[in-house]
């Protein structure tokens, strides 16, 4: 069995016991990564794994699975997952915000004709969703990029809603001016967010002896919700 050859826990996890090529896994639904020290020994799991699908009338994806060093680097769960001399990065892979510009736009092109404020809190929920699950990553640079998408998405908008206007009167009808800060788009009652204005925080692990029954911790818990 599979289990019993590499020790996999209930958790998804590999036993330290015996571990001497350093085989771990980390599993989500039907999303998993498994790591080890050296290729021929993943080239080994990989068949293994293929053998134990294949009893159960299942397959690994051809498409998304892959064997690859960490600092090549890889994707999992909207992630790229790589390696930089001994630094490990994770960033939003390049797909993941492929998708939330292509959904970006999608809402642009479908909201031509409502209303500002409609649109505004459309692509509020898209902006705030995504940023909030990429936020305790390396996201800086993705952020930017997903501000400047929408600008450019938002600019064709007002040019296809009033043709026959010039630039500076688009501008003022859907943009104005705060402080330092040119060309946001909002109504009186509600504003675009910015991406890039979503506060990178690194995810803290729970400290393992921490049990949220017993009185002792509650302190604890009661800070985490409030970093968070």
């Amino acid at each position: 069995m599979l289990e019993r050859k590499y020790s996999v826990s209930p958790n998804g996890s590999i036993s330290r016991h015996n571990n001497k090529h350093r085989i771990h896994a980390v599993v989500y639904a039907d999303d998993f990564i498994i790591t080890a020290n050296n290729e021929e020994i993943l080239h080994q799991v990989k068949h293994d794994i293929e053998e134990f699908l294949l009893v159960r009338g299942l397959e690994l994806s051809e498409s998304k699975t892959l064997i690859t060093h960490i600092q090549d680097g890889f994707d999992f769960l909207g992630w790229n997952v790589r390696k930089f001399k001994t630094k490990l990065i994770i960033a939003p892979s390049k797909k993941s915000v492929k998708r939330v510009c292509d959904k970006i736009r999608e809402t642009v092109r479908k909201n031509l004709m409502q209303k500002q404020e409609v649109l505004i809190k459309r692509l509020n929920a898209i902006i705030r969703g995504w940023c909030n699950y990429h936020r305790s990553t390396c996201a800086k640079e993705s952020f930017q990029t997903i501000d400047m998408y929408v600008f450019r998405c938002l600019w064709h908008w007002a040019k296809r809603r009033h043709a026959n206007k010039n630039n500076l009167w688009r501008k003022n009808r859907y943009f104005v001016r705060e402080g330092s800060r040119d060309w946001i788009f909002r109504t009186e009652s509600v504003k675009l967010l910015f991406a890039s204005d979503t506060r990178i925080k690194r995810h803290q692990l729970i400290r393992f002896e921490a049990n949220p029954y017993r009185r002792e911790y509650e302190e604890y818990y009661s800070k985490r919700r409030v970093a968070c």
